[in-house]
């Protein structure tokens, strides 16, 4: 089964990415989608927190949420290359049309801008790495398996403060939009400053995304700080998740469809040393 098999399985993009050939299928569009609890108890059965996330229940995980942080990425990117072509008219002070004046308001309101500033729009949209991604999703929900994931869409741990309450676990509508919330905190809070300097520094290198060496730039992200990254890179390491970073990179260079498929994803997790999991600090879930 192709990755473009298992995008229309989870049924979350009715829009194909640029390089596909193939046509609009209706059953994806928005009203014909099942819900996310539907999609996430078909793919990550519940098997309880005490029992050890096994290698097909990371691959079902994997599968559900790869294709929507793909799909976050690829708005991302076309957000960004649009900032690139309006850049000029706007240095030059040209007047915009309604529809680029509209998309300038809201990418700046996105990437929590107060006023234009190309340099800074470019540091902020850009993709984030399919391994981080992958990784924090699984430590924050347990592979899924957490109530907030499970009931409230919850995939990231992101909190909601509200005055006079005790701090929460945010609860979202779907699985896209709780990616895109994670996106947009790492493109845009003050915390991640760093790290969207080093992701431009290894863009302006030509070098992959790579989920390893950017982990260390998000120790705010947890208040476990360096026991966080620690363990969001052994995650990494154990499941072989920089494959995914190697991989995106081989298919922009090529222009062709990123190469992933159902059994790629299996493969990653065939050999997963669970024991090894068990025992590092952080891996409990």
């Amino acid at each position: 089964m192709a990755l473009s098999a298992v995008r229309d399985e989870t049924g979350w993009s009715a829009r194909l990415p640029a390089w596909s050939s193939e046509p609009a299928r209706p059953e994806l569009l928005p009203a014909a989608r099942p819900s996310p609890a539907v999609l996430l108890a078909r793919w990550v059965p519940d098997s309880g927190p005490a029992l050890a996330p096994t290698g097909e229940l990371k691959s079902q995980f994997v599968r559900l949420v790869l294709p929507l942080v793909m799909q976050v990425n690829e708005e991302i990117l076309r957000r960004r290359e649009r900032v690139v072509a309006l850049a000029p008219d706007i240095d030059a002070a040209r007047e915009l049309s309604e529809a680029d004046a509209a998309f300038v308001a809201d990418v700046l309101q996105e990437t929590r801008l107060d006023a234009w500033d190309a340099n800074e729009l470019l540091l902020r949209l850009d993709a984030v790495p399919l391994s981080l991604a992958l990784a924090q999703a699984a430590q924050e929900s347990g592979w899924g398996r957490s109530r907030p994931a499970r009931e409230d869409n919850a995939l990231f741990g992101q909190m909601m403060f509200m005055p006079a309450m005790r701090p929460q676990v945010q609860a979202f509508g779907d699985l896209l939009e709780t990616v895109n919330a994670y996106a947009r905190n790492l493109n845009s809070h003050r915390a991640y400053a760093e790290f969207r300097q080093r992701r431009a520094a290894l863009r302006a290198k030509g070098d992959m995304l790579d989920g390893q060496a950017l982990v260390a730039f998000i120790q705010r992200y947890s208040e476990r700080g360096p026991l966080y990254v620690a363990a969001i890179r052994q995650l990494m390491r154990i499941n072989n998740l920089s494959m995914l970073d190697a991989t995106m990179l081989d298919a922009a260079l090529d222009g062709a469809a990123p190469m992933l498929d159902v059994g790629t994803l299996d493969r990653m997790f065939a050999t997963d040393p669970l024991a090894a999991e068990a025992t590092a600090q952080g891996m409990d879930n």
